[in-house]
């Protein structure tokens, strides 16, 4: 019995680069199948030549045993391919039935008789699909209102919308709480092994891969590396040196990597002892949140003067977020000046991102910037 999806040889290159090379796997029904590897491997140039967005230079690709090399995206789409966004590509100004109605008449042909009632003769499908990933209480919402996690819920139901065998996922779980994370990939694992989907999705979340995927490839430099269960991927010498580093590997369980701190020979020697000299920057109990989805809680650091500061952590773990907030680059930020009273900037609004409290106080500054 020939898979669902089956890859063969497929090349892409832009002039010089090689971003893919001789790449070729398969993919069953109902199973979930996770493409790792660093930044510029190749995920994201193979999703496209997937889902029809560019042409491969060579290789084949087949759906259920036919030929979809090249196709056009909606072509591909209607032969049932569906995909989610990194960031999520939902209408805002629509209401969440709404949004689903509309990738409905897509999946049909019918986006021509969006004025009117046409919306209305979808609804109730709309309506399940909605029940089915746990919006159903959200219909008449603006999908501008929702949280980050329940709009990649939404544009899992967009997905779900145009009937796919095949669901393509990238980064599922990008930019969401921890919590978050865990219930959108049991949904999905729920959804694939009920309905027969074959999923291949993209994530830097190591915890995710290595608790939802039933198999794993590892991608560097456009080629495939590795290819296994995620005990054979997790134990494979190659992997460990070029994506999960020996923390994660030596890991019994899909936990988090372990942290190492680095031991006195890897510290350069002439690093200048800047923790021994005043902070230039401090940041006490910054918190901040996409609605309900928390992504700063009780941040607090020093930076001192003549000090390189790096901040660490996985896609979504708040980085971003963290440096905006200190720019006062999102809503309703409150922090403290110097002489410690409470100050309330002008907010510079990014989408609904508000930190619910902060303290940073800049060494010299009558007010934070």
């Amino acid at each position: 019995m020939s898979s669902l999806l089956e890859v063969d040889g497929l090349v892409k290159s832009y002039g010089g680069v090689e971003a893919v090379m001789d790449v070729s796997f398969r993919l069953d029904a109902g199973k979930l199948v996770a493409l790792i590897g660093p930044n510029g491997a190749g995920k994201s140039t193979c999703f496209n030549m997937l889902n029809g967005q560019i042409r491969p230079n060579r290789g084949t690709i087949r759906l259920a045993g036919r030929d979809i090399t090249g196709l056009a995206p909606h072509r591909i789409g209607r032969l049932g391919v569906g995909r989610t966004f990194q960031i999520t590509a939902t209408f805002g100004s629509m209401t969440v039935i709404e949004n689903v109605a509309v990738a409905l008449l897509s999946q049909a042909g019918r986006l021509g008789r969006l004025i009117g009632h046409a919306t209305a003769r979808v609804e109730g499908q709309a309506a399940a699909l909605l029940g089915r990933v746990g919006l159903g209480a959200e219909t008449r919402r603006p999908a501008a209102e929702l949280a980050y996690g329940d709009l990649k819920r939404l544009e899992l139901a967009m997905a779900l919308a145009s009937r796919p065998k095949l669901l393509l996922m990238d980064e599922p779980t990008a930019g969401m709480a921890p919590q978050d994370r865990a219930a959108l990939m049991r949904l999905t694992a729920d959804i694939a092994r009920t309905e027969r989907i074959g999923v291949l999705f993209t994530e830097h979340d190591m915890d995710v891969v290595f608790q939802h995927a039933d198999r794993i490839m590892v991608l560097n430099r456009g080629r495939l590396i590795a290819e296994g269960t995620p005990a054979a991927v997790r134990a494979d010498p190659q992997v460990q040196a070029i994506y999960l580093g020996e923390g994660f590997a030596a890991e019994p369980t899909a936990s988090a990597p372990a942290m190492r701190a680095p031991s006195p020979a890897t510290i350069a020697p002439d690093a200048p002892a800047a923790a021994t000299a005043a902070p230039i920057l401090e940041v006490a109990n910054l918190n901040a949140s996409y609605g309900r989805a928390r992504i700063l809680d009780d941040v607090s650091f020093t930076v001192a003067a003549g000090e390189v500061t790096a901040l660490l952590g996985r896609n979504g773990a708040g980085k971003s977020t963290t440096l905006k907030a200190i720019m006062g680059l999102v809503a309703d930020r409150r922090a403290r000046s110097a002489s410690g009273e409470r100050t309330s900037p002008a907010p510079n609004r990014i989408g609904s991102l508000r930190p619910a409290s902060a303290t940073c106080r800049r060494t010299g500054a009558s007010s934070p910037a």
